[in-house]
């Protein structure tokens, strides 16, 4: 049987021989070559949607990260501003203004990494205390006498352990031109976080009421003790708001 073009020559076994025919490969042809246009189709427009979406998620990320740098700025900017005043005085920058300029900086790294790390929802009193150290480390090139130590080890809500440093850089920044001698001592105590600043310094006042406030996902309060030039303030934060 001759073979004609397209086509192929079947052969199938019967009883007493076999039976052979001719198949139209044509159509088969076709079909295999729409199938293959379709699967590259479909592929493409896959590897499309594919990089749509990385492209979607990079931006997405990318718009986060702007917001959160934005937030950052908007946080430090006072520290910021004291930096441009103390370095760009028109009398020149001493040793002074630069070693003030050093704490002020510490302080925007340390907060800036705070923020960071806050994306969690939870900060460590080892990361406080970290913060601290770092911060009295540069507040003694200032001549300030420092010191800090911590105990135990437990985790609070983030925005609670941010409004601990924020308060102790407070107090630091309000004080520092008179400040002679400062300690700083961090106790972790199941859900309450204790601050105990210890410092000696000319013409400081903190005003506080003494009353537990509530924030977000915690209560404060302050208390201070002052005799002469010596002040004792202890910075009582509670987890879950209310006193206890």
């Amino acid at each position: 049987m001759p073979k004609a073009k397209n086509t192929r020559l079947v052969s199938y076994p019967i009883q007493g021989g076999s039976v052979e025919y001719l198949v139209d490969m044509e159509q088969v042809q076709r079909l295999n070559q729409q199938l293959l246009e379709t699967t590259q189709q479909i592929k493409t427009r896959n590897d499309y949607i594919a990089e749509e979406n990385r492209i979607k998620q990079e931006r997405a990320e990318l718009e986060s990260r702007n917001r959160l740098y934005e937030r950052i700025s908007c946080l430090v900017k006072p520290q910021l501003e004291q930096i441009d005043t103390l370095l760009g005085a028109p009398e020149g920058c001493g040793k002074k203004e630069l070693a003030h300029a050093a704490v002020l900086k510490a302080y925007i790294k340390r907060r800036s990494n705070m923020e960071l790390l806050a994306a969690s929802g939870r900060l460590t009193v080892v990361e406080l205390a970290s913060a601290v150290a770092e911060s009295l480390d540069y507040v003694r090139l200032c001549s300030v006498n420092t010191a800090t130590s911590a105990v135990g080890t437990g985790s609070y809500p983030a925005a609670m352990v941010i409004a601990a440093y924020e308060q102790i850089e407070g107090i630091t920044e309000k004080s520092l031109d008179t400040l002679t001698d400062m300690i700083v001592t961090i106790r972790s105590d199941k859900e309450r976080l204790i601050v105990r600043v210890m410092l000696r310094a000319e013409s400081f006042s903190y005003e506080t009421n003494g009353i537990w406030q509530n924030a977000e996902g915690f209560s404060h309060h302050a208390s201070i003790t002052k005799e002469g030039q010596d002040m004792i303030i202890v910075l009582a934060f509670r987890e879950g708001g209310g006193r206890k």
